[in-house]
């Protein structure tokens, strides 16, 4: 009788360990340019914008079926993988910005960017909303969508903008560290480009 308690003791542990839920891997889209006041002092650039000129970005906008805590991982045209075990660090409205952010400053030091309107209502203030479209995990890398609308405070003109950015992932076939680094350099990219509409916008006649 002890034979078969022990026999069916260890059957029940197996079957409990064989059935333990794999571990949950967290990810954090990053940006490799510091912080933003690091970059600004390390970039000397004369001004070129006009006086009281700043910037606002946002608000941001993502899809429902990227906005949540899992990776999701487009496998076709149809058919996405929402990964249980694979999940972000922070917000994805949080993160997205962030880093567009941080390599919009880095690019165009001279005119101040932030996410809030500006207490003192006096200058030029140039603001564009962030309406994510894709932020697609596929297999070779990530393909990023992003459109806008660009404005100017108190000359009240504006104009859509749009961009896709397409970055390779360095080890490709479900290596979710490598696509979530390709991914930060695609939003960085974005940020970029961001800093040269802002730098058309202010820019001095």
């Amino acid at each position: 009788m002890r034979v078969n308690r022990a026999l069916m003791t260890f059957a029940i542990l197996a079957a409990m360990s064989g059935c333990a839920s794999p571990p949950t891997r967290f990810y954090a889209l990053e940006s490799d340019i510091g912080t933003p006041q690091t970059a600004a002092l390390l970039v000397n650039v004369p001004p070129t914008h006009r006086p009281g000129c700043r910037g606002i970005l946002g608000p941001v906008t993502l899809p429902s079926l990227i906005d949540r805590p899992q990776l999701v991982v487009r496998r076709g045209l149809i058919r996405v993988d929402i990964l249980e075990h694979e999940r972000w660090a922070e917000p994805l409205r949080d993160a997205i910005p962030r880093i567009v952010l941080d390599s919009l400053r880095q690019a165009a030091p001279d005119i101040p960017v932030g996410v809030v309107a500006p207490t003192d209502p006096a200058g030029r203030t140039i603001t564009t909303t962030l309406d994510v479209g894709k932020f697609d995990f596929q297999t070779d890398g990530v393909v990023i969508e992003v459109r806008g609308v660009i404005g100017s405070k108190p000359m009240g003109a504006s104009r859509e903008w749009s961009t896709e950015v397409r970055e390779a992932a360095s080890s490709p076939n479900n290596d979710y560290g490598a696509q979530v680094l390709a991914a930060s350099r695609g939003l960085e990219q974005i940020g970029r480009q961001l800093a040269e509409l802002f730098k058309g916008e202010c820019r001095v006649p």
